[in-house]
């Protein structure tokens, strides 16, 4: 789904662009790759791009632009919503190739913070918490484990069927 900051980067990387509208040959459009659209109501159609551009606020024209993408994507007319999807795929595809650079400790940083979230989620839909120690899901009942800021050695306590206990030996 194309959201604000796609269309923000968009316009930043001149994947969007303001044309004049070619049926009237005056008027602003919104061109993303090689469809255009129509957005910012009659203000849009009276003005040429570069007044438009200069005389919108960035947030408003960002609103506009997703506005009329909101009316392609929920149309009666399913040729419409092809016109979204073209919309989405040429800035998805595009903005994808400009990731920031990132270095190494950051992705590792990003990467542990991602593992802890999902290790507190697990947590929260087993009721249950992850053991450092005997690497499984359960209850452990020393308090010195790394689950509980620890480094011994964990006595752990199985919550599970014994079939489930064998599978993740």
């Amino acid at each position: 789904m194309i959201n604000h900051h796609m269309i923000l980067e968009g316009i930043k990387y001149g994947l969007i662009q303001f044309k004049v509208d070619p049926n009237l040959e005056h008027g602003t459009v919104c061109a993303i790759g090689d469809n255009w659209f129509y957005f910012g109501g009659e203000t849009a159609e009276e003005m040429n791009p570069e007044d438009y551009l200069r005389e919108t606020p960035l947030g408003d024209l960002i609103d506009e632009i997703i506005s009329a993408l909101e009316g392609l994507r929920t149309p009666p007319d399913e040729a419409l919503y092809d016109e979204y999807a073209y919309y989405e795929a040429v800035l998805t595809e595009a903005l994808g190739a400009k990731q920031p650079y990132i270095t190494r400790e950051e992705a590792i940083a990003q990467r542990d913070a991602a593992v802890a979230d999902l290790a507190k989620l697990m947590t929260e839909l087993r009721g249950s918490s992850f053991c450092t120690d005997s690497k499984r899901w359960g209850f452990c009942v020393n308090p010195t484990c790394y689950a509980h800021g620890g480094d011994s050695s964990c006595e752990f306590m199985w919550r599970g069927t014994a079939a489930e206990k064998e599978v993740l030996k």
